[in-house]
């Protein structure tokens, strides 16, 4: 398993934060909704019709009409608690 690294955007508008390895193959965007969002480095072809390297987000896959949050909603509800109890640190 490589090496993540976690990055907290406290200023941006629409991203809380980013877990992503060093290689950059991938990253997970948390929206300011909680909503993850994975984006897969790939090659995509650009709108000239050159491919190139770009990412996809995994949402783009779904069925039309259904995302992760919708998803998320359906197994966890469409209220979430401001208090969630906490996590116990691994020992």
């Amino acid at each position: 398993m490589e090496d993540i690294q976690i990055e907290r955007y406290q200023e941006d508008p629409e991203v809380r934060g980013c877990v992503h390895p060093l290689s950059g193959k991938w990253q997970l965007l948390i929206d300011h909704d909680d909503t993850p969002h994975l984006l897969i480095r790939c090659q995509v072809e650009h709108d000239s019709g050159e491919v190139v390297p770009g990412w996809i987000a995994l949402d783009d896959l779904l069925p039309e009409g259904l995302l992760v949050k919708d998803m998320m909603l359906s197994v966890f509800g469409k209220e979430s608690s401001e208090e969630e109890p906490a996590v116990p640190d691994a020992e």
